[in-house]
């Protein structure tokens, strides 16, 4: 701009001045794309572009390309080589790529990543999108350790239970932790904890150890605690990283057909005085009535029926030479006076009460109580306000005969009868109810001495005397030790080798316990459950 005037009394001073156009026009430069990935390995590099992805580049533009660390390291472990290069961006070059070196390592490891980055300190440049991610993609064997099952039984008289943990794909030292973690089973009272490190390599893919059991000696349930695998090596795959071990106890009500020809029930018995046995280690005050009584496949068989308590067992047809029990259905009397009905069945171990599923490990209503464990059901009932009754259904699955089978047992922790009521049913009828055990005095149908029989008198409310004959076994069902006293042969009648006395160990004949179904005693003749609604 210039000043001028013909006025020569006028001094312009000053007479010209510069205007100066700013241009308001951006360009914006950015990332091609947000997400970019790359396989390690010898040479491996992943290509990164930026460029003009908005407005009307007029003059050369600088941007900052740098690199940041995330889980992928530039430094020591190096996953890749860090750059922080300038790119110049003009009307020729729009478009401005970086080769960034990804390295290669043995370690078998999860994915990593790091981050891209632009910057610039240029008026009429943004930067949109300034940031992305590179992934790298491990190419490394990834090793596998795991326990070589993910649940374990063992008789609580067994002593010791091996654990094995087994590796796959390992071909480097590395380390992981066994250890045991306390659940209903509690150490040191029914099992020794452990915690030990287990070191794997290539030439050693397989490592056992030892728990040890402890016989406590008291009536309860089957108790578990857990097993577990952990590890500081992110790289690692842990798979079962843990397991359950469920502690068959030897004390208490059990129901179990899992061994063909070995007792199927065994009821504590309560004495009327002690008795001599003739076993070492024998507990005079403590003896177990083991009878054998096969199944039927698809029937109803009643194990216990009181005036407010009543259980019944259902018998699978899949393999039915295994006497297989896959549904246990309770039927009880709540504090309200309301019948209930409670089912379990081995599949999944669900439960259903009133004909609806229980999907959630607790439910409480009127004094009856469920709570759903790994693989197992607890079940209290009022028992028509007396002590209460205390039933534990586990759901177990095993290897019989070749067949892999799931099944369900049932354990009676307390309460049943309590001596006030005249129970029944396959055990009910003995349980709680006072018996005479005396040695057998006499000769074998051979002609043998009989050694080591018993003469049991059961003498119950309401019902005929019975006399039967038994022998001392050192083993129970599960092989865990007796003394178990063998009374009967198949479906709890006579032993076949004595003569006399020799009634049937239960009352009446077997298919007298059959019911219509599972909470249906019609026509059962030792049915003593009363329906109060």
């Amino acid at each position: 701009l210039t000043l001028t005037t013909s006025d020569g009394a006028v001094f312009l001073e000053p007479s010209t001045a510069t205007v100066t156009i700013l241009n308001d026009d951006t360009v914006t430069i950015g990332f091609e794309q947000l997400q970019y990935s790359a396989t390690e390995g010898i040479d491996a590099s992943v290509e990164v572009c930026a460029l003009v992805l908005d407005g009307m580049l007029e003059r050369v533009a600088i941007v900052t390309f740098f690199t940041t660390d995330g889980s992928a390291t530039s430094d020591v472990p190096m996953d890749y080589t860090a750059v922080s290069v300038e790119l110049t961006f003009s009307t020729g070059s729009l478009r401005n790529c970086q080769n960034i070196p990804i390295e290669d390592d043995s370690d078998s490891e999860n994915d990593e990543e790091f981050f891209l980055g632009l910057s610039t300190g240029q008026s009429g440049v943004s930067l949109d999108p300034d940031a992305a991610t590179v992934t790298i993609l491990d190419n490394d064997v990834i090793a596998e350790i795991g326990l070589e099952q993910g649940s374990y039984t063992v008789g609580e008289g067994a002593g010791s239970l091996e654990v094995c943990v087994s590796s796959q794909r390992v071909d480097r030292v590395v380390e992981v932790t066994l250890s045991t973690e306390d659940g209903t089973a509690v150490a040191p009272m029914d099992y020794l904890d452990i915690t030990e490190a287990l070191i794997f390599d290539s030439v050693t893919p397989r490592i056992c150890r030892t728990v040890t059991i402890v016989d406590d000696g008291d009536q309860e349930t089957n108790e578990f605690f857990t097993l577990r695998l952990t590890t500081s090596d992110s790289s690692l795959i842990l798979n079962p990283a843990s397991g359950t071990v469920t502690i068959i106890d030897n004390e208490g009500v059990l129901v179990n057909d899992t061994i063909i020809g070995d007792p199927l029930f065994a009821v504590p018995l309560l004495l009327s005085e002690p008795v001599e046995l003739a076993l070492d280690g024998g507990d005079p005050d403590r003896v177990i009535l083991c009878y054998e009584i096969h199944g039927k496949e698809d029937l109803w068989f009643n194990l216990v029926t009181d005036e407010c308590t009543s259980v019944n067992a259902h018998y699978s047809n899949v393999a039915p030479q295994l006497n297989i029990i896959n549904r246990i259905a309770v039927r009880a009397v709540d504090d309200d006076g309301a019948c209930r009905e409670i089912a379990v069945d081995v599949d999944g171990c669900s439960i259903e009460v009133d004909g609806m599923p229980v999907n959630f490990s607790r439910n409480s209503n009127s004094g009856i109580r469920i709570r759903k464990y790994p693989q197992r059901v607890r079940i209290l009932v009022p028992n028509c306000a007396e002590q209460s009754l205390i039933m534990w259904i586990t759901c177990e699955s095993r290897i019989l005969e070749d067949i892999d089978t799931e099944l369900l047992r049932f354990d009676v922790l307390r309460g049943l009868n309590f001596g006030h009521r005249n129970s029944h049913g396959l055990i009910g009828q003995f349980w709680n109810v006072p018996v005479i055990v005396s040695p057998f005095v006499g000769n074998l149908r051979d002609g043998e001495t009989a050694e080591g029989y018993y003469i049991i008198n059961v003498t119950r409310v309401n019902a005929p005397t019975r006399l039967f004959t038994g022998f001392i076994s050192p083993l129970a069902w599960d092989y865990s030790p007796g003394p178990c006293l063998n009374a009967g042969n198949s479906q709890g009648g006579p032993v076949y080798e004595i003569e006399d006395p020799n009634d049937p160990v239960i009352e009446g004949r077997y298919r007298d316990y059959i019911v219509p179904g599972a909470f249906d005693e019609t026509g059962y003749i030792f049915g003593r459950f009363e329906d109060t609604l």
